[in-house]
């Protein structure tokens, strides 16, 4: 049975770790964020190093949100993913320039991508 609602969040920290880029290969997280999502299950992943990440399963993320980057290979991939394609250039120093608090959201919903702040504690 179809579910419209989120009934069930599976959060994976350090993902890079159980779901890293292997070419055209397809992972279990990779396939758990595709085909559970139907039945109401949402899959968060977390990495320091979405560079590392299966490029399937950042294609198929609906909602991506980038802190500061500073490696390379990253500062490449993630507008990639984030923006359209004639809109690279124009947004690669917003994704290396962040400070503390500051975030890039993609929904995909919208058509554009987003600086936001978020609250940090102290």
């Amino acid at each position: 049975t179809r579910r419209p609602y989120l009934r069930q969040l599976v959060m994976v920290d350090e993902a890079h770790h159980v779901a890293s880029d292997r070419g055209s290969y397809k992972g279990f997280l990779d396939a758990m964020l595709v085909e559970n999502r139907k039945y109401g299950q949402g899959v968060l992943v977390a990495t320091t190093s979405p560079s590392q990440l299966s490029q399937w399963l950042l294609k198929n993320t609906s909602i991506k949100v980038c802190h500061l980057l500073n490696d390379g290979r990253d500062i490449d991939l993630m507008p990639r993913f984030m923006v359209n394609k004639d809109e690279e250039d124009r947004f690669v120093s917003d994704f290396i320039l962040l400070k503390i608090g500051e975030v890039m959201v993609r929904v995909s919903t919208r058509d554009h991508v987003e600086k936001t702040k978020v609250k940090v504690s102290a």
